[in-house]
């Protein structure tokens, strides 16, 4: 099975010959771009809320993922994503976006655990700590209290 090579003569040649391809592509597949398939920029504003719905929805997005999400031009939503997203290089979710911890919700959660007596400023919070704002969630717990010294 060796191919036969054909020489066309120059004067019999017509590039609209059927099957006559030199680029190695099929140009009648070609997407046409319209007018359809413009994207106008969106409101800053609208564009964060729908990134933070977005984000609540899954925490991690691929840029692909989120140009078809918002609709919104490339340029323009890279602009906005490098303010509250940040993005993951290494690990399962490499190239893909993820909240910044300062705009998470989870990320108020986790410095309240973290924080002394349960909140930021210091103060007991009712509802980490019993409910009812009593301090004596835990009976065992609540004797232990007594043994520090207020300074």
């Amino acid at each position: 099975n060796t191919r036969r090579v054909q020489s066309i003569p120059f004067d019999k040649y017509v590039p609209d010959m059927v099957g006559f391809n030199t680029s190695g592509f099929d140009t009648a597949q070609k997407k046409q771009k319209t007018a359809d398939t413009k994207m106008a920029r969106m409101e800053r504003k609208e564009l964060m809320d729908m990134l933070f719905a977005a984000f609540a929805r899954f925490p991690y997005w691929p840029f692909k993922g989120l140009i078809e999400h918002t609709r919104q031009p490339s340029a323009y939503l890279k602009e906005i994503l490098l303010e509250v997203a940040s993005l993951n290089k290494h690990g399962p979710y490499a190239a893909m976006y993820s909240l910044k911890p300062e705009f998470r919700k989870d990320a108020v959660a986790e410095v309240n655990v973290d924080a002394p007596n349960g909140s930021f400023s210091g103060e007991r919070d009712p509802d980490a700590i019993g409910g009812d704002g009593s301090g004596a969630a835990d009976p065992e717990n609540a004797e232990e209290d007594d043994d520090f010294e207020d300074v």
